[in-house]
């Protein structure tokens, strides 16, 4: 008679009173902004995972059946993705927000930064990202010319204490925006060089945000004419204007508008001293961003029109 054998998996009894799984993701708050030319992987932590079964779904449709999602190649865009965790003792789930961008973060860039930690002359007459990104700088190619240059300088300078125009390269903080170490500096000229364009054949693009600044020498100057604004009615306000440009590179429609500084006898908005993101999406398909900084007050003023900038992101 033949033998029978039945095998039979024991099961840890212990594993039926853990707690559902829970997972966990060191996400930004306003989701992961990824660069189009990179590969990024999203890998979320779970506690109590004992034979789990691992989901992750686009707009509620299933894309793949692991814990990690590899996103490369992607589009410009927005997506929104849903990460579900399940095993015997129960589920758990994430919502997770996904900006592909094409993103200027300019830390490729400290092979242009001359001894002094900045560049404001340019390559040709401008920096040029992502094929298509132009940033124009007018210098007569003498970076020791601290006057007469205008539009975006390349810098890595962060001396919060020097003010006067041998510091006109630095930001007012110790790093660049997400503790980088490059950045721009723009410098208020004339109308050709107060623009960034997007030159790919006529394609208008929506920017999604950028962060900005104030420069050492803008923000100490300001502190300076804070002590002049001494009567009730005083005030100083200092306001950074950002158009869209049009398919000719002029500036059209409604600006965006942050102020930079507002001193008043109600108001008391300190001088900007950290990097802050600004969302440009509003501005919606344009060909270019055109910056103009406005300065009013009640007293003379000689205010440095600059400002910093950090992290273009162009979502479409």
């Amino acid at each position: 008679m033949p033998l029978l054998l039945i095998g039979v998996m024991a099961c840890n009894p212990n594993d039926k009173d853990l707690p559902p799984p829970q997972v966990f993701l060191n996400m930004p708050k306003e989701g992961y902004s990824i660069d189009a030319d990179s590969i990024f992987t999203i890998s979320p932590k779970i506690t109590y995972d004992k034979s789990s079964k691992y989901e992750w779904r686009e707009n509620n449709e299933l894309i793949q059946n692991t814990k990690d999602l590899v996103l490369q190649n992607k589009a410009l865009g927005e997506y929104n993705y849903t990460f579900i965790v399940s095993n015997e003792n129960g589920s758990d789930s994430i919502h997770v927000t996904v900006f592909i961008l094409d993103m200027v973060d300019f830390e490729n860039s400290t092979a242009l930064l001359n001894e002094k930690g900045y560049n404001n002359t340019g390559q040709d007459g401008a920096f040029n990202y992502k094929e298509y990104i132009q940033l124009p700088v007018i210098n007569k190619n003498n970076p020791e010319d601290l006057t007469d240059w205008g539009g975006f300088a390349l810098s890595k300078n962060t001396d919060r204490n020097t003010n006067d125009k041998t510091n006109q390269f630095s930001v007012y903080s110790t790093k660049g925006a997400n503790d980088s170490k490059n950045f721009t500096v723009f410098k208020q000229h004339n109308d050709e060089f107060n623009k960034i364009t997007f030159k790919d054949n006529n394609k208008a693009h929506k920017v999604h945000s950028i962060d900005i600044n104030n420069s050492t020498y803008t923000y100490l100057t300001i502190k300076d004419y804070k002590l002049k604004l001494v009567e009730a009615d005083d005030y100083l306000k200092v306001s950074l204007n950002i158009y869209g440009l049009d398919k000719a590179f002029n500036k059209s429609g409604e600006p965006e508008t942050y102020l930079l500084v507002n001193y008043n006898n109600t108001d008391n908005l300190f001088p900007l001293k950290e990097w802050t993101s600004i969302p440009l999406s509003k501005l919606g398909l344009i060909y270019g961003l055109y910056f103009e900084i406005k300065v009013e007050s009640s007293i003379e003023v000689d205010i440095p029109l600059y400002f910093c900038l950090d992290n273009l992101k162009i979502i479409e």
